[in-house]
């Protein structure tokens, strides 16, 4: 059965997407053979279009260490996209502690120096982003509620997360893998900054908000993002979503966001950058009595098989001044209200509800 839907998959990406090109998009990233390019000057960056630097924060600290990163043939709007591993016990890379519950990471930063000058999202901007994501069969998540991986980070100029995507093992009666988001800053609401919350069924309430149930592998799953970069409390986040060939739904209206904070550069500026790939949970051999019990609850996590081995791939980076400019093709903006994840609540962010 995964085969069908990995051959589905790569159909539906020819028939798609083959064509989608940059269009109006005013920064562009398909990771295909020919506008990529792991031979640079510096260890542990890559090229793709039009100069694009990335910086690559893994164990190996080397792009061209290909058990981490690589190209594969397998693309969402052309031939190829970006693969991104994880291996056994990449713990304590570029920052934070050095401990077990350390979180595992392999992530690519586009080039943030000078500070916004390739993302662009400076204090006051206002941008469409879009993005599409991959689970292969060696996708992991550690089992337990509460477990979370890190797939997109737009992190404030101060090395802080300002907007945060996550697949994300939720508590309550509805224990199965949610694709999550959420947004830290100054004006949050709990000791991580959370500037907007949502409660699902059975559970107390929880950082962010769930935007889709039931994440699955094999799929791609494509997303259009409207944010306006603001460090006073004015700032917004929209999301749009499609899983597959389904339906496009808005999954996501938050607003009164700071979404870029102090510290900033050199003059003060607050700006943010783009991060891809895996930050998660560390997965580690022989779980404990309560993981088991619940996976026996809740059902539906997958056991590890090789502790700490998972995988993501990446594809189409697109920014640009509208919806038409970053959308992939047949993605269309549909009419109405956030689809809520079953059984959760809502929260606004603070700054909107004062």
């Amino acid at each position: 059965m995964g085969r069908f839907f990995f051959i589905v998959g790569l159909l539906w990406s020819s028939l798609a997407g083959a064509n989608d090109g940059c269009a109006g998009a005013t920064l562009c990233a398909s990771f295909e053979p020919s506008t990529t390019s792991f031979a640079t000057p510096k260890p542990g960056q890559f090229i793709t279009e039009d100069g694009l630097r990335w910086w690559v924060g893994n164990k190996g600290h080397n792009a061209l260490d290909e058990t981490r990163i690589a190209l594969v043939n397998f693309g969402r709007d052309g031939s190829s996209a970006l693969k991104i591993t994880t291996q056994n016990d990449d713990r304590c890379v570029e920052s934070g502690s050095c401990n077990p519950h350390t979180f595992e990471r392999s992530e690519i930063s586009l080039d943030a120096a000078p500070p916004g000058s390739s993302t662009g999202a400076l204090d006051g901007a206002e941008q469409w982003w879009a993005h599409s994501v991959y689970f292969p069969p060696e996708f992991q998540i550690r089992s337990g509620p509460g477990a979370q991986v890190l797939i997109l980070q737009f992190h404030n100029g101060g090395r802080q997360p300002a907007i945060v995507l996550e697949v994300y093992n939720q508590l309550g009666s509805n224990g199965w893998k949610v694709f999550r988001t959420r947004a830290q800053g100054p004006n949050g609401s709990d000791k991580v900054g959370s500037q907007y919350s949502y409660r699902p069924r059975g559970a107390g309430p929880q950082a962010g908000q769930c935007i889709h149930d039931n994440v699955a592998e094999e799929l791609w799953y494509d997303f259009v993002h409207h944010i306006k970069w603001s460090s006073n409390g004015r700032g917004f986040h929209r999301i749009w979503m499609r899983e597959g060939s389904g339906t496009v739904k808005k999954v996501l209206d938050q607003a009164g966001l700071s979404t870029v904070y102090a510290p900033g550069d050199q003059n003060g500026r607050p700006y943010s950058y783009l991060k891809l790939g895996l930050y998660h949970t560390p997965v580690v051999a022989g779980e404990g009595a309560g993981e088991r019990l619940a996976k026996e609850r809740f059902g539906g996590y997958r056991s590890p098989v090789t502790p700490g081995v998972s995988s993501v791939i990446h594809d189409r980076i697109r920014r640009g001044t509208s919806f038409a400019a970053v959308a992939p093709e047949g993605f269309e903006m549909p009419s109405g209200g956030v689809v809520l994840c079953s059984g959760a609540s809502i929260h606004e962010a603070r700054a909107a509800r004062e």
